[in-house]
């Protein structure tokens, strides 16, 4: 799932800080998910659905 992350964070210009607020309030997430946190199920059920949403718009334009 970070591979994913991280092309939608290239792709999409969007700082790791915004991701992380905007999926989860945490400025941190996308920062510890690269030291190796790993994501409750709760939590990747949120970043499928951020990830999801992303690749949406993607396709849109």
């Amino acid at each position: 799932m970070l591979d994913r992350i991280e092309y939608a964070l290239r792709v999409h210009a969007i700082a790791p800080s915004t991701a992380g607020r905007a999926i989860a309030a945490d400025p941190r997430l996308i920062f510890d998910l690269r030291r190796g946190r790993r994501p409750s199920p709760p939590m990747c059920t949120r970043l499928e659905v951020w990830l999801s949403d992303l690749e949406a718009k993607g396709a849109a334009c």
